[in-house]
Formats: C-alpha cells, sequence, structure tokens
C-alpha cells in the first residue's frame, strides 16, 4: 500500500506524515518513508529523532512513478510526504498516478481552504487530484481523505 501525505502551502504535513509513520510502526506494521518534498524534512525530522521506527528514502522525483515505486516492497506500509503541491506539481503528479491513498492535511481555516480550492496563484489541488484519474490504470481519482489539522 502506497499512501500519500498531501498538502496545499500549510504548515504540519510533514509532522502528521511522520506521526502516522511512527505509529503505523510502533503498531507493528512493517513502514517505509519516502520523502519527496525538496525540501527533505521528512529525511531530516528522521534523522533528528534518533528512534524512528522507519527508512525514509529521499524521493524528490518528478520520475517517481517510474523510478520509486516500482521498487519499493509493495508488501509493506509505503507512506510518502510529497510537500507543497502547488510549489512541485510534476512531482505530486507522478505520486498520484501510483498512490492507494491520499491523506490531505488541511488546517482548519478559510485561507488555507481557499489554498485547496482557489489558490491565488497555481493550480488548486482538488483539480490536481481529480485530474490525477487520467494518469492512473482505473482512470479514477485516488480515495483522498481531508485531515483537519494545525501543527505548529
Amino acid at each position: 500500500m502506497l499512501i500519500a501525505s498531501l498538502k496545499p502551502r500549510t504548515m504540519g504535513g510533514t509532522t502528521n506524515t511522520g506521526l502516522l509513520a511512527y505509529a503505523l510502526a510502533r503498531a507493528g506494521h512493517p513502514v517505509t518513508c519516502y520523502d519527496a518534498d525538496e525540501s527533505l524534512q521528512l529525511a531530516a525530522w528522521a534523522r533528528d529523532a534518533g528512534d524512528f521506527p522507519c527508512e525514509v528514502h529521499e524521493a524528490d522525483t518528478p520520475a517517481f512513478a517510474e523510478v520509486v515505486y516500482p521498487e519499493m516492497n509493495h508488501d509493506r506500509i509505503n507512506v510518502v510526504d510529497a510537500g507543497h503541491a502547488e510549489n512541485h506539481p510534476d512531482i505530486v503528479d507522478s505520486i498520484l498516478e501510483v498512490v492507494d491513498l491520499v491523506l490531505l492535511t488541511l488546517s482548519p481555516t478559510n485561507p488555507d481552504y481557499e489554498r485547496l480550492t482557489k489558490p491565488e496563484r497555481g493550480t488548486p489541488l482538488a483539480k490536481v487530484i481529480k485530474r490525477s484519474a487520467a494518469l492512473r490504470e482505473s482512470g479514477q481519482p485516488p480515495t483522498t481523505n481531508v485531515l483537519l489539522n494545525r501543527c505548529q
């Protein structure tokens, strides 16, 4: 299974990704993480934690579907931190092509909702997810759930 953590330009997405992976691993699930955010904050976060129970691979490439995904152990839970989608649409498009589940971190504020639906610049993330259907074998966008959360 591949779970993508997406977010519009908001705070807390990488933290949520790390905490999700940590909780799944501590619950006994085999988990591998992929940091597809060009800032590579998840990789740094895991390295600095010292006891992070998952391996984190740097995967900030627009060829995620062609290069990273085929090499994954698909018997594990794989979690990818996709970064700010509007800043890296080529990476996000490639992830959406192969992901099983999208967790969309969204702060419960009107400005962050507007970043999702009608950002000042860039393509709305809701539209990016919807258009990924054309790239997917199923012809459908991935299942997407919104996590209303604000991490500081």
